[in-house]
């Protein structure tokens, strides 16, 4: 080797070795600048930070996850909290459990104050039957936020169904204030630090008991405030994996134009990746920490340059078991669960196609015709009253029902564009170009299937009686669109 060649080798290890001192130097200080941060605050917010970030995740992700509390910390105008009757501090603070930490905390906490400080729904007008109903389907549990939205909603569709209007209203036109809270003033004060796992509130009062709401508020269902560990969504829920799966797009890290509810690998990916950046364990594990983070204004997105792996290869961290709930054995999120509920669904006939581990909406449409066929919740929510009907010696098959697929006597089940082809579900049914939605579940009499539906054909809505006959491997409808009654049509049921 030349002279000037070993020089120049010589002159780029200087270079390198220059541009790594300042590199260590570089990280050294950040660090420093951090713990000298954290020493700042006062002792109560740096307990809180410290157990909030361990300094067992590393130095890279502890001085983030610092760097984040101290930000939040530091932030002006904190959430309300203190100004709250004390059974809504309750309320609040069981859904935000101080133990997530100041930046998880203080995001939580935001959204569930600004959801108490307007106008809260008064469902008072409604009658008793539909109050029960909306209290089993919005549980206070789920923190106000969640629960006012579903209370609304649920409301409203109430009221369009029964024609009423959308509740009593005062003076001003607006709908009445149903808690105690005009006004509240802006708390300046921070939650204490979570001191011997006691939190407190606000200003640091300590939260005492609240006494039980009063049974005339029309904002208070029967329903009361439980324990935070119960604030979890449920992600085998369709509405709640779906609403999962926009903010993990919206976050840039689920890169699919189909959003459907169904978690799978990409879901999982999405999810496990989102973690990562934002300082969580490299798992697709949905925790309370995951959905905090989550639906946090602060949560990290990702980086311009993020491609999503390939799920047909990527497997670490992926796949941990979601844990049945109480008297369950089966959670159908898990891949082996899910082939044993889709086994089981098509031994029956409800799912017609080979089990593939996946909870998608053919499964929750199998899952749907087997509660309508024997009598449970007209819907494809997993329960316990589901599993244990799968798993009696003899629950009502697909063969009894009118659920499946028939073609007219005579023609081919196999052309995909049959226009003799019916297809029927718990939810309506499809012949042709035709769509039925029911308005109501099934009404068995013996063989008999009857149910009011609204046709959908050319543009055109028409009221309908959905009447049809089974009689093993044969159909009858006798159907009433509109207002002509169909000539009677045999059907074979397609295998």
């Amino acid at each position: 080797m030349s002279e000037s060649l070993r020089d120049a080798e010589l002159m780029k290890s200087v270079r390198l070795l220059l541009i790594l001192t300042l590199v260590s130097f570089g990280g050294q200080a950040r660090a420093q600048t951090t713990a000298d941060d954290l020493s700042a605050l006062d002792p109560d917010n740096r307990s809180w930070v410290e157990q909030t970030c361990p300094r067992s995740h590393g130095p890279s992700l502890w001085m983030s996850c610092v760097n984040r509390q101290i930000v939040a910390l530091r932030a002006p105008g904190w959430p309300a909290v203190s100004a709250l009757a004390p059974e809504m501090q309750k309320w609040v603070m069981q859904t935000c459990p101080v133990s997530h930490g100041p930046q998880l905390w203080r995001s939580c906490a935001e959204r569930q104050v600004a959801a108490l400080s307007s106008s809260l729904p008064n469902i008072s007008d409604l009658s008793a039957e539909a109050r029960q109903w909306i209290d089993q389907t919005c549980p206070r549990s789920h923190g106000p936020q969640l629960w006012k939205s579903c209370v609304e909603r649920e409301s409203a569709a109430v009221r369009r169904a029964t024609g009423q209007s959308s509740g009593p209203q005062n003076r001003e036109g607006r709908p009445p204030q149903a808690s105690p809270l005009d006004n509240p003033a802006i708390a300046t004060s921070r939650p204490p630090a979570p001191v011997q796992g006691t939190p407190a509130v606000g200003d640091g009062a300590k939260m005492q008991p609240s006494s039980p709401l009063p049974s005339n508020s029309p904002l208070m269902l029967t329903v009361r405030p439980t324990s935070s560990a119960e604030t979890l969504r449920d992600l085998a829920r369709l509405e709640v994996a779906v609403e999962v799966q926009l903010r993990l797009k919206e976050r840039g890290f689920l890169k699919t134009s189909v959003i459907d509810g169904v978690w799978g690998p990409r879901s999982r990916i999405a999810l496990r990746d989102f973690k990562v950046a934002n300082g969580l364990p490299r798992t697709d594990e949905w925790d309370l920490p995951s959905q905090m983070a989550l639906f946090d204004s602060m949560s990290a997105a990702a980086a311009q340059w993020y491609v999503s792996p390939d799920p047909a290869t990527e497997t670490e961290g992926l796949y941990r078991p979601f844990a049945p709930a109480i008297g369950m054995a089966l959670h159908p999120l898990n891949p082996s669960d899910a082939n044993l509920i889709q086994a089981r669904l098509s031994e029956l006939g409800y799912y017609r196609y080979q089990p593939e581990g996946i909870w998608g909406l053919v499964s929750r449409s199998a899952l749907q015709d087997f509660k309508a066929a024997n009598g449970l919740s007209d819907d494809d929510v997993w329960d316990s009253s589901v599993e244990a009907s799968l798993r009696q010696a003899r629950p009502t098959p697909a063969s009894d029902t009118p659920f499946g697929e028939w073609s007219v006597v005579g023609t081919s089940c196999s052309a995909e564009m049959n226009p003799q082809k019916m297809v029927v579900s718990a939810k309506g049914v499809v012949v042709g170009s035709m769509i039925c939605e029911l308005q109501e579940r099934f009404v068995r009499s013996n063989t008999d299937w009857s149910g009011h539906a609204l046709c959908h054909l050319n543009g055109r809505d028409l009221a309908s009686k959905i009447s049809l006959r089974v009689t093993g491997q044969r159909l009858i409808d006798r159907s009433i669109v509109g207002t002509s009654t169909i000539v009677p049509t045999s059907f074979d049921r397609c295998s």
